[in-house]
């Protein structure tokens, strides 16, 4: 009958163990979601938040005389501080160059501000006389998140100055 009982009572401290790693697997796995899913609901909320109050308009040029002078202007035509500032260039017919050209450069741009660029601050020699548009798509930070506001970007033409 001792063995009888003994194999009981291991069999409540082996299930009882089972339990407890079973809660800790299910209170690690829950905690994780929860803060992933917290997570995301933050980004998607800042986003829609933020990029209502974002907008910038563009200038770009040429000059001409010089042939390797180029200026980008940037005008922040929202509410909200840029704090970065992603430049991509495109073809006359829309394609993209290369993912190589898509520039990004931390640039704090106050609202109703223009900051100036040009091809030694971005390294754009090569952009010269090529026949390219230029789009701007501003950036900010809340709490840690990176908030991109493609819909709010801003472009321009070439042209000479």
């Amino acid at each position: 009958m001792r063995k009888k009982g003994v194999s009981e009572w291991v069999s409540y401290v082996l299930l009882t163990g089972f339990v407890v790693v079973l809660a800790a697997f299910v209170y690690s796995w829950m905690t994780s979601y929860t803060t992933q899913t917290t997570s995301d609901v933050k980004e998607r909320v800042f986003n829609s938040e933020l990029c209502d109050l974002m907008g910038v308009s563009v200038n770009a040029c040429i000059n001409t005389s010089t042939s390797q002078s180029l200026y980008i202007n940037v005008t922040n035509r929202g509410d909200l501080r840029t704090t970065r500032l992603v430049f991509r260039f495109l073809q006359l017919n829309g394609t993209s160059i290369q993912n190589m050209y898509d520039i990004e450069t931390d640039s704090i741009v106050k609202p109703q501000y223009t900051k100036s660029f040009n091809a030694t601050m971005l390294n754009l020699t090569w952009l010269v006389n090529s026949g390219t548009k230029v789009e701007v798509v501003p950036a900010t930070e809340k709490e840690g998140f990176l908030v991109v506001c493609s819909e709010k970007k801003g472009e321009a033409y070439f042209h000479s100055c």
